[in-house]
Parts: C-alpha cells; sequence; structure tokens
C-alpha cells in the first residue's frame, strides 16, 4: 500500500557553508506515462551534491526542492508504457530528475529511462551508488583507451570514485599515479596496495610527478579538484597528453600556464556524465549497468561509513564535507 503522505528534505538556501533544511510532509504524486514511483532504500551523497548544495552545478532547480541525484529502491507504482510497467516491482538503481524532486526522500518520481534494474543478488546500499561513480569510473577509463593511453594520472586519488578507477584500471592493464592531499591518506592507500602515490603538498611533487608520468608513458589525467592542480598535471605530462577535468573539490578555477597549451600542445576539456550519457543509446547504457553490476562487489564497490536518516541530512553533509575520502555516506529514509 502507498501512503498519501511521504517524508521529504527540502533545500531552503542555497549555501557553500550552511544550507538550510527542512523535512516535510507532502502528498506522494502519482506517475504519468513514462514514469515510476520509487520507495527509496538509500541514496549517498557524492561530491556533485555538494555542489548542487552550493549552488554551482550545472543543474539549479528553483527553491524550496527536493536534493539528492541518485538512490536504489523498489518500483511501486507505473504510469504506463512498456518499460514503466516492467520496472513495477523491481529494485531499482535510480537518477532524480533535472526538473523535479530528488532522491533526498521516502518516494520519488522517475523516468523509467533513469532507471536500471539491480539483480536479485545486489545489496541496496551498494545498489544506490551503482550510477554516478562506477558509470563516471567506466566512462573516464574508456576515453583514456580511446586515446590510446598507457598509463593515468588521477588526482583526490583517496575518494570513493579514485579508488574505484585505481581498481578498475589495473584490472584492464593499466598504471595509475595516483595524487593525494595527505601523508595518512597516502598511507592508508598503501596499505590497501595500491602504488605510485603522490602527495601534493610535499616540496618535490611537481618533479616527482613529471618523472613518474614520463616514465610511465602517462598521456592521460583525470582531475577532479581544479585550481592549481590543473596546471600543475598538464605540465608535469608528456607532451600532446590530455587533461580531463570532471570535478572542482578545491573550489577555484583551473589555473593553467600558456606555455602548456601553446608549447606542450596538452589539452584540457570538460567530463560530465550526464552529458557523456546523453550521447548514448539505451542498449549501451544497459549494457553498461551490466558490467557495473558484475564488478560491484570488488572492482566498483564503495565502502560505508556512515548511515543517517532524513531527519539527520543536515550532519550527514557536515559528516561527508568534513572528511570526503573515509568511505560514504548514506541517507537512508
Amino acid at each position: 500500500m502507498i501512503p498519501e503522505l511521504g517524508r521529504y528534505v527540502t533545500l531552503h538556501k542555497y549555501s557553500k557553508d550552511a544550507p538550510e533544511f527542512q523535512v516535510v510532509e507532502k502528498p506522494i504524486p502519482q506517475p504519468a506515462k513514462g514514469q515510476v514511483l520509487i520507495k527509496i532504500a538509500a541514496s549517498p551523497i557524492n561530491p556533485s551534491d555538494l555542489s548542487f548544495l552550493r549552488g554551482e552545478y550545472g543543474i539549479k532547480k528553483e527553491l524550496p526542492c527536493v536534493p539528492g541525484f541518485e538512490a536504489s529502491g523498489k518500483v511501486v507504482a507505473s504510469g504506463g508504457g512498456f518499460y514503466a510497467n516492467y520496472l513495477k516491482g523491481k529494485n531499482v538503481a535510480c537518477t532524480a530528475p533535472s526538473n523535479g524532486d530528488g532522491t533526498w526522500a521516502e518516494y520519488m518520481i522517475a523516468s523509467a529511462s533513469g532507471c536500471l534494474p539491480l539483480g536479485k543478488d545486489t545489496d541496496p546500499e551498494q545498489g544506490s551508488m551503482s550510477i554516478v561513480n562506477p558509470l563516471t569510473a567506466l566512462s573516464l577509463l574508456e576515453i583514456a583507451r580511446s586515446k590510446g593511453a598507457k598509463s593515468v594520472v588521477q588526482s583526490a586519488a583517496a575518494g570513493a570514485l579514485g579508488q574505484m578507477i585505481h581498481r578498475l584500471a589495473i584490472k584492464q592493464g593499466l598504471e595509475v599515479i595516483n595524487i593525494v592531499r595527505r601523508k595518512e591518506q597516502s598511507e592508508r592507500l598503501n596499505a590497501q596496495g595500491m602504488s605510485h602515490i603522490l602527495v601534493s603538498t610535499e616540496n618535490s611533487f611537481d618533479s616527482d610527478l613529471q618523472d613518474l608520468s614520463h616514465r610511465l608513458e602517462a598521456t592521460v589525467a583525470f582531475d577532479a579538484v581544479g585550481g592549481t592542480m590543473t596546471g600543475q598535471i598538464a605540465a608535469a605530462l608528456p607532451n600532446n597528453s590530455h587533461v580531463i577535468v570532471y570535478g572542482g573539490l578545491s573550489g577555484d578555477a583551473c589555473e593553467v600556464r600558456p606555455g602548456a597549451l601553446i608549447f606542450q600542445h596538452q589539452t584540457i576539456h570538460g567530463f560530465w556524465l550526464s552529458g557523456y550519457l546523453s550521447g548514448m543509446n539505451p542498449i549501451r547504457i544497459l549494457r553498461l549497468s551490466r558490467s557495473v553490476q558484475k564488478l560491484i562487489r570488488n572492482e566498483l564497490r564503495s565502502e560505508i561509513r556512515e548511515r543517517y536518516g532524513l531527519e539527520g541530512v543536515a550532519r550527514a553533509v557536515q559528516d561527508y564535507t568534513t572528511t570526503m575520502s573515509g568511505g560514504k555516506v548514506l541517507i537512508v529514509p
């Protein structure tokens, strides 16, 4: 039975330091044709969510709105249409619509095309994290291979996505140079068996990155930090390399010296998963989803640090913001 009312986290103020939330009850909407109603099981906090809460993401909704970009849950109602009807009663991974409520809620209306069925043996909490990070990791490495890379460089290597990229790259036969901010992060990753770890705050970082990049022939880099890091990576890579910027954790504009572009012929461009997937046909996306579910127990698994209910969303955001590399934080209605 679907109740008349559901609980929703609503954002009332975009802010870098103190976004304003409330938990409200409101009527549960009915799905239209091609849509489904999902009872949310879990929803992770990702860097893209923090960017949205600051009002800096590529999508900015009219306030108040319900945040949250991805989740897992059970399809409890269909508005009609072949695929929507097929999903009814199934557990799915889902993404929030760009013009509707997000995933930090008990129920959400989603486009059926934005839902991927989860296998019966897929843990719902891991399933809630099976779109944004895993598909980003698969897509970035797909781009790197298409450019003939033998090795790659990545910043923010201590985060959940960075660890995914490393494990998946090794499985695919690519070497990875991992950049972290703190020595304790380097020690933790080293204990997990990761190699080629550089700490960006050390005095020898620029020369070490250049030496290692040239020795391993790393011609593609994934930068989630921005600011001066983008330029440091571009300057260190062999000539005719590519820096793919997919995040802005520093909060600063990318800084690149003209010489890296003019004399080293470096290419710098952005990556947005939504835009990348929009160019794919549904069959290819389903194949990617199946690849994720095969790898989600190992290479694409995320460690969970903490779980919060809807009423604890402010503490959850603060927890994740303070220690983004310490494991994922989930919103569990």
